[in-house]
């Protein structure tokens, strides 16, 4: 139940990583930022942004490294660290 909650609920605007400890797991966020590194794994691809964030999205999303990126995502925890899942990405 308290996940249709936060379902419902506006993103939060974060800009740092100090931010999402004050952030309930499967909220809504937005964030921006320009990638400065992208990691490809087996399963998700990683990207690093210039404020420390970084946003998990699918292996299959195109490379936005040295672009600037608007993202709307769910927190989520994953073996005790807070991850950013990407809904949806513009650039």
């Amino acid at each position: 139940m308290l996940v249709l909650v936060f379902f419902f609920l506006p993103p939060k605007s974060i800009n740092s990583q100090a931010e999402l400890s004050k952030l309930e797991q499967n909220q809504k966020i937005l964030l921006s930022g320009t990638v400065i590194e992208e990691k490809q794994a087996a399963y998700s691809k990683t990207l690093f942004l210039d404020n420390n964030l970084s946003v998990v999205c699918s292996p299959s999303c195109p490379t936005y490294l040295n672009k600037k990126i608007n993202v709307l995502g769910i927190l989520d925890k994953y073996a005790g660290k807070e991850q950013i899942h990407v809904l949806r990405i513009e650039s």
